[in-house]
């Protein structure tokens, strides 16, 4: 009976450091969102700005992490990926729901002057940008609803 107890206990301890390890979050991180379980933390870009800068020259960008364009309106939004170091997922949204996913979109080459934009034939009014290969890992589809939940030191 000791034994099972002993047990139980250390079960009970594990489980805890598991929660604990998984539901950490980043307290820089202005906004993020939750999909499966994993929580992927987001810089925001709302000024015009912050959006032209977006994720340009960044040589590399931590696992679960991203950026948010956030648009005061809908409109027929085109991305592109000039000065864009690494590939990305590009995933829009309108009003919170998926409306497209661009998966692995590469850098453009920089011996070029056009560069391709990415975008739906839909209206969306934000835009999250994920490493490669996370909006598949996360099964981000057409139709999800995502809510990105800024932090209370970053509302605006």
């Amino acid at each position: 009976m000791k034994k099972f107890k002993l047990i139980l206990i250390i079960i009970s301890i594990l489980i805890f450091i598991a929660y604990f390890f998984t539901k950490k979050q980043d307290v820089n991180a202005p906004a993020f969102f939750v999909k499966n379980n994993t929580s992927i933390y987001l810089e925001i870009a709302k000024t015009n700005p912050e959006r032209e800068r977006g994720l340009m020259d960044r040589a590399s960008m931590p696992e679960n992490h991203g950026m948010v364009f956030i648009f005061s309106e809908p409109s027929y939004l085109k991305f592109w990926m000039k000065n864009t170091l690494i590939p990305l997922d590009m995933i829009f949204l309108k009003h919170s729901q998926v409306v497209e996913v661009f998966n692995n979109v590469p850098p453009c080459p920089k011996e070029t002057s056009q560069c391709p934009s990415y975008g739906p034939n839909i209206e969306s009014d934000e835009v999250i940008e994920l490493n490669a290969g996370m909006a598949k890992k996360l099964a981000i589809q057409s139709g999800d609803l995502l809510t990105i939940t800024q932090s209370k030191n970053h509302l605006s």
